[in-house]
């Protein structure tokens, strides 16, 4: 991971959750739009994502879409 692209947003969430000043529980769930291929698609949380990376978080609460409609 390029620290150099990671945003002062990220790393504020990383330290944080580092801290216990929030919890992984205390955020929203990522969106994912499921692909035809069979891969997923992150359509919002990529400071989340990141900032766990960061910590070596393996698992986020996230929910997924077949279809995305915007909701």
């Amino acid at each position: 991971m390029d620290k150099h692209s990671i945003s002062p947003q990220t790393f504020d969430l990383a330290k944080k959750l580092d801290s216990k000043e929030i919890t992984p529980e205390d955020l929203p769930p990522v969106k994912l739009v499921y692909n035809m291929n069979g891969s997923y698609t992150l359509l919002d949380g990529r400071h989340r994502v990141t900032a766990f990376k960061l910590l070596g978080l393996e698992q986020i609460k996230s929910k997924y879409y077949e279809q995305y409609t915007g909701t």
